[in-house]
């Protein structure tokens, strides 16, 4: 947002140099994913079967065209709203669930964080690359489509041909041998007041110990 802001497309550069700072390592390429376009994506192809990792329900889910609804007065705005709830085990999703699975943000505990957000983001992704990986769907116009969709959904600094290697690279990887790093043990909040009333996260010792766990957990 901020790297827009400043200059059309500087976005995703900024996010890598603070993504860099963060890890202690290069980024070489980024794709920015916009998950509405993933919804039609995922009618398109079917729904996904999702293992839902913890149940949760998120009383506070906001209504698309709602968001200026007066609700008759209402203070709460309570008619802005609606509760959606997702039960752990694996569930068939189509894109409208999907969209909602990995937006939740205002469910209590540990699924009403920004981590666990992120989590249900790559679980759906992955889940979508198993969808999209399994023989017996795949048309010649379901494949034009797919390819206009995913060109609508995703951003990048790839060109055409680093794409299509990584991408070729992964739908070959199994499921079973993708591990994912999180940082969230070694990162804490501290009070509001601190940073202007923004919700930051720091380290809980400083970034070299972070880039030592990370540069591990790859080795």
């Amino acid at each position: 947002h901020y790297g827009e802001e400043k200059k059309k497309g500087s976005g995703i550069l900024l996010s890598k140099v603070v993504a860099e700072d963060v890890i202690g390592m290069p980024i070489h390429y980024a794709l920015v994913v916009d998950f509405s376009g993933f919804k039609r994506i995922i009618d398109e192809i079917g729904g996904i079967d999702v293992t839902v990792a913890q149940s949760f329900t998120d009383p506070e889910f906001p209504i698309e065209g709602k968001e200026e609804d007066l609700c008759n007065g209402d203070p709460a705005f309570d008619c802005r709203y609606e509760t959606i709830q997702f039960q752990a085990g694996m569930t068939h999703m189509d894109g409208n669930s999907a969209l909602k699975y990995i937006r939740s943000r205002h469910a209590e505990g540990e699924e009403g964080s920004d981590f666990a957000r992120g989590r249900r983001q790559q679980e759906v992704i992955l889940a979508l690359k198993q969808k999209l990986t399994t023989p017996g769907w795949v048309s010649l116009d379901r494949i034009k489509f797919l390819v206009k969709a995913f060109d609508d959904a995703i951003d990048t600094d790839m060109n055409i041909g680093e794409l299509l290697t990584v991408g070729k690279f992964v739908t070959r990887v199994p499921a079973e041998h993708i591990q994912k790093i999180s940082i969230e043990d070694y990162l804490y909040a501290p009070p509001f007041w601190m940073y202007d009333g923004k919700y930051v996260l720091v380290p809980k010792e400083n970034y070299e110990k972070l880039h030592d766990y990370i540069r591990a957990k790859l080795d």
